[in-house]
């Protein structure tokens, strides 16, 4: 028995088939090709994942401290931050003695009187028996107090005689721990220049013990 021939054998169809078909292909390939060629490869946008994508945070630059060059100094930067001024406590809630240490009477409380009419409480008043030689008495210089003329056989002679003007009031504000503010303030409204620390011991602390502030006036 004669088997059939199964051998296949291309048509001109198929042929002409497989040639466009190669002919595509190598068209496609050229085309791409050519237009890959003509892109800027510096201009491409690389594609971020979106897992990577990060969001754009603005930054604000540092403010940087400025100095000034005068005739050759230099001042350094000024902080931008300054220390607030101490609050000191209101004069009504200031605790004050006045205390007479000379032999005027009745002259530390005159000066309280003044103390009061500047908004501090009534101060205590006292006497307080200091060693001669911390009594804060001052002397003023000599003064001339009268003038004589005598006129004699047509001469005129003049005769002056002076005389020591009494000694002034000395004032000291003594401040405790931590109130020398406040004593400063004390002294500005009194017109008192003489500010000191209250001494540890003594007949000056012992005299008025609860004060904040003791005003010794002495002399006189």
């Amino acid at each position: 028995m004669k088997l059939p021939n199964l051998s296949w054998r291309p048509t001109t169809a198929h042929l002409t088939t497989a040639a466009l078909a190669v002919v595509c292909l190598l068209v496609g390939f050229w085309i791409g090709w050519a237009h890959r060629s003509s892109i800027d490869p510096n201009t491409v946008t690389p594609s971020v994942p979106k897992n990577m994508r990060t969001r754009a945070v603005r930054v604000t630059a540092p403010t940087t401290a400025t100095s000034s060059t005068t005739a050759g100094t230099t001042t350094p930067p000024s902080a931008t931050s300054t220390t607030p001024a101490a609050v000191l406590p209101l004069r009504a809630e200031t605790k004050i003695a006045v205390l007479n240490a000379g032999a005027t009477p009745g002259i530390a409380v005159q000066l309280a009187v003044s103390i009061v009419d500047r908004g501090y409480p009534t101060p205590a008043v006292g006497n307080v028996l200091l060693p001669p030689n911390q009594l804060p008495t001052s002397t003023a210089p000599a003064t001339p107090t009268s003038t004589t003329t005598t006129t004699t056989a047509g001469t005129t002679t003049s005769t002056t005689s002076t005389a020591p003007t009494p000694a002034t009031q000395q004032l000291v504000i003594y401040y405790r721990p931590g109130e020398q503010a406040v004593a400063g303030r004390l002294g500005t409204d009194l017109g008192i220049t003489v500010i000191a620390p209250i001494p540890v011991t003594g007949p000056v602390p012992s005299a008025a013990p609860s004060a904040q502030l003791i005003v010794v006036v002495g002399g006189g």
